[in-house]
């Protein structure tokens, strides 16, 4: 997702607000998650995740053509975790059905046609809720 399709989703659940106002909301939110970020700060948000920096060591590669072996400097790499919430999504699986959570089982019409197909999440367009997790 776009931070404009972020946006657009807002506006959408909150049409009391101006397009231009929710867009600026949606870039100062990410500006400051990277302003803290730079600052080595951990940032977290309850149910979706976190991001962290982490040391990445120094590494020597070798270059497959030439040979020739490079030191990559130590440096710092942001980090990002998947929350509860977010890691318990049924995920879609090529054909577009979600696949069903751990523990789920899901009916399948081929299996069974007498029995109705049970639906673990909607589609992309409409609201999907998960564990009190909404996401629109």
């Amino acid at each position: 997702m776009l931070k404009k399709e972020l946006a657009d989703r807002l506006q959408k659940k909150f049409p009391d607000y101006l397009k231009e106002d929710i867009r600026e909301v949606v870039d100062i939110v990410f500006e400051k998650m990277a302003a803290s970020l730079e600052k080595g700060r951990r940032i977290e948000i309850r149910g979706f995740g976190s991001f962290a920096l982490h040391d990445q060591k120094e590494k020597l590669f070798t270059n497959p053509k030439t040979g020739k072996t490079i030191t990559c400097p130590a440096n710092k790499r942001i980090v990002f975790r998947a929350g509860s919430d977010l890691r318990n999504l049924p995920v879609a699986t090529p054909h577009g059905d979600p696949e069903p959570a751990a523990g789920e089982t899901v009916n399948n019409k081929a299996d069974n046609p007498e029995e109705p197909m049970e639906k673990t999440a909607e589609t992309d367009s409409e609201p999907v809720t998960v564990r009190q997790l909404t996401l629109f």
